[in-house]
């Protein structure tokens, strides 16, 4: 019985261990989602800062 428990922790334990892991690369993804998406919006509003100024040229 004491065992069965010391075995249970220990598993656990590693369980844990495995989530952290895997929500640590979660959320490195995400950022890197994050940037992804950022350097679209930049990218789109770089092209309409530049779409008016043209137009205030003309």
């Amino acid at each position: 019985m004491q065992e069965d428990r010391r075995q249970l922790r220990e598993t656990l334990r590693q369980t844990y261990g495995t989530l952290k892991d895997l929500r640590k690369s979660l959320a490195a993804a995400d950022a890197d989602y994050m940037l992804h998406d950022l350097g679209a919006l930049l990218s789109v509003a770089e092209q309409e800062a530049l779409n008016r100024l043209r137009e205030s040229e003309s």
